[in-house]
């Protein structure tokens, strides 16, 4: 094999292993390994661009631009509609379900409207692609980026000066964040055509050195080491970041290309493999999530799990932390390139005509039957129910609650240790600890579990005077302790929405039931309060959004194995329709409670919830008062009524009749 056939097949073959590495990625393998291979992963497809890029289309634009649309606007447009048309059914085989998350964005069924906007984002900007070709951003900025590269090379004689001004373009972009949002130009589009134009750089200085085996091995430790202290990708980079990710991913990409290479000087079925795969990469990218939920189907035959998981995304996760990360990998690689090969045989037999005759026919019945489905028919048949342990438990000498949430844990537990110690109850008997990050979902507290495991958090004690022995670690080390009960919560934009629940709710009880050294442990659900109607852009407001939260909050405590509700958003609604309702609608935001009245509703809830049956001390009658404090008379926002004798009982009986019927307004019959 000569040298120029060498380095020929070694593009190829260092496309087969890039691809490769990215579905590796996309398995959740080991965090070490992703942070590692994200620093260089799909750059290499940018430089490889530029790479293949010949002088002659410098002035022969229109054949360029031509050889862009047919290789990569067209392919594009055609699967993400394809997708989109799809979209409904999806849901209906389990592959979605409504209101789930994918990154941060919530996926629903679409209707005809929906369809229409999105075709158009598809055809005009190639933006809006489905959630399962979630690869597809890199083809967004593979094209436009392949034209920016371009006018580098017409205009700007220098390339490395037309590299450095992609840079720096990229770099300024990513400082200031700004974007055009309907049409995604941002920072990476730019650091897309450097890149590229890196490649191109790298095809026309042809150095020797990148190929050899010290350079490999040097730029693969310095690599790995650099992603230990840090870690990023090429759409989550912030600010100067740019700088620090370039040099990564280009010493990566050339690595890459070192690797392709050397591999290339060998013959035999390896080699061969990784050049159809690098030929195959647009099939492997478009399929290869399908591909995954065929592995996520044959887990929840094999464990017997709800079928609903099949829509976790990209897997299930705690089974691929128990090393189904590896099928994963293989069959999200193996069936893309098995689909390939007799799709390509098919194409012999058949014309393309036909082909694309029947692919249309087959879309459009799917998509008719998808689109005039009722939700009712869509998602029949009985949900799972888990049950942990009553409460309160035989053995109740001492209570120690843990609650793990938001702000709305802060605001519910912040006067609860008033109201204890005016019970008379032993502070030496409680404790109630709280650890909350701001507008932190379940989602959120289940990544710092699974993902950002060794990231530390620290619980702070509101109640009581019984001390833990962990109050700060990793939440797997703050969950391993002797607690009574344990409290979890959904970040309140997402409290009326069950799909949104869904696995998070499962895989935290999970690790709490698995951590716990109490195999009594009692799980624990705070129902969350709406909005006030004056908070700005609201529609989380009033008894409407109310009965969402009401009738999710419910469906979470039968189908998912909470063991009880903390009423709070029942209780406080309980109280608008009293004379206890003001301008402020009890809060203080329109968001968080208002001091006074509102914090003091939430926490007789928690404390007639996990207090009283415990102690055998209701909170009617409770002689507690709450005058604001000199902070809360300097931030009082729209909070407006403290908590006096003359208020006092009626708050109680909110929080008392919220908690005999957490799923009915209640609210107690005033004396005149």
């Amino acid at each position: 094999m000569n040298q120029d056939s060498t380095k020929n097949w070694g593009v190829a073959v260092a496309k087969g292993l890039t691809i490769i590495l990215m579905v590796l990625g996309h398995t959740s393998c080991f965090s070490h390994v992703n942070n590692y291979l994200l620093l260089m992963r799909m750059p290499l497809f940018f430089v490889m661009s530029g790479y293949c890029f010949k002088a002659k289309y410098i002035t022969d634009g229109s054949r360029y631009l031509k050889r862009r649309v047919s290789g990569i606007y067209w392919p594009y447009v055609k699967w993400s509609l394809v997708f989109l048309i799809l979209h409904n059914f999806f849901f209906q085989i389990h592959f979605y379900e409504p209101g789930m998350l994918v990154g941060d964005v919530a996926v629903d069924p679409y209707g005809w409207k929906d369809m229409v906007l999105r075709g158009g984002a598809i055809v005009v900007a190639m933006q809006g692609h489905d959630a399962l070709l979630g690869g597809y951003w890199f083809l967004h900025d593979l094209f436009f980026g392949s034209l920016l590269f371009y006018i580098g090379v017409k205009f700007i004689r220098n390339r490395y000066a037309a590299a450095l001004i992609w840079l720096a373009i990229a770099a300024v972009l990513a400082y200031t964040g700004w974007y055009v949002k309907y049409v995604g130009i941002n920072s990476h589009l730019f650091l897309a055509a450097f890149f590229i134009t890196v490649g191109h750089c790298y095809r026309m200085g042809e150095c020797k050195w990148a190929g050899k085996w010290w350079f490999i091995i040097a730029t693969a430790i310095t690599v790995f080491c650099v992603s230990l202290l840090w870690h990023s990708d090429m759409v989550s980079y912030k600010g100067w970041e740019v700088f620090a990710y370039s040099v990564c991913a280009v010493a990566g990409a050339l690595m890459l290309f070192g690797i392709g290479e050397q591999t290339a000087k060998h013959s035999g079925v390896v080699v061969r493999f990784l050049c159809y795969t690098g030929g195959k990469t647009f099939n492997v990218l478009t399929w290869h999530f399908v591909a995954l939920k065929v592995v996520s189907l044959a887990i929840i035959l094999i464990y017997g799990l709800p079928i609903e998981r099949l829509a976790e995304f990209p897997g299930i996760t705690e089974y691929t932390n128990r090393g189904w990360w590896l099928v994963y990998f293989i069959v999200g690689v193996g069936l893309p390139l098995i689909w390939s090969y007799y799709y390509d045989k098919l194409r012999t037999r058949w014309t393309n005509r036909n082909i694309n005759r029947t692919l249309v026919i087959g879309v459009l019945s799917l998509m008719f039957v998808s689109c005039s489905t009722r939700d009712d028919e869509i998602y029949p048949g009985p949900y799972p129910y888990f049950e942990n342990n009553a409460f309160p438990p035989a053995q109740h000498d001492t209570l120690r609650i843990l609650s793990i949430g938001n702000s709305y844990t802060q605001d519910a537990t912040a006067y609860l240790d008033e109201i204890v110690k005016a019970a008379g109850i032993d502070s030496k008997t409680c404790c109630v600890y709280i650890v909350a990050q701001q507008s932190a979902s379940l989602k959120d507290w289940v990544q710092n579990i699974y993902i950002y495991r060794n990231e530390m958090v620290k619980l702070t004690r509101v109640v009581g005077d019984i001390e833990m022995p962990v109050t700060e670690g990793t939440m797997s080390q703050l969950l391993a302790q002797d607690w009574t009960v344990v409290t979890i919560q959904q970040i309140s934009s997402l409290s009326g929405r069950y799909s949104s629940f869904y696995p998070y709710s499962l895989l935290f009880i999970d690790e709490i039931l698995a951590n716990c050294t109490n195999p009594h442990v009692t799980i624990g659900f705070n129902m969350s309060w709406t909005y006030a109607s004056f908070y700005e852009h609201s529609k989380r407001w009033g008894e409407e959004f109310w009965l969402d939260v009401a009738s999710t909050t419910e469906q979470v405590c039968e189908k998912d194995g909470i063991d009880l509700i903390i009423p709070t958003g029942t209780a406080i609604q309980n109280a608008r329709n009293t004379s206890l309702m003001d301008a402020s609608e009890l809060t203080r935001d329109g968001i968080h409670l208002s001091f006074g009245v509102g914090r003091y509703i939430a926490a007789c809830t928690w404390f007639q919830t996990l207090f009283a049956p415990v102690y055998g001390v209701s909170v009617l009658g409770n002689p507690s008062t709450h005058p604001f404090t000199l902070y809360e008379q300097q931030n009082l926002g729209r909070s407006t009524m403290e908590v006096n004798d003359s208020n006092r009982i009626l708050a109680q009986q909110c929080a008392y009749y919220a908690t005999l019927h957490p799923y009915t307004l209640t609210a107690p019959i005033e004396k005149e």
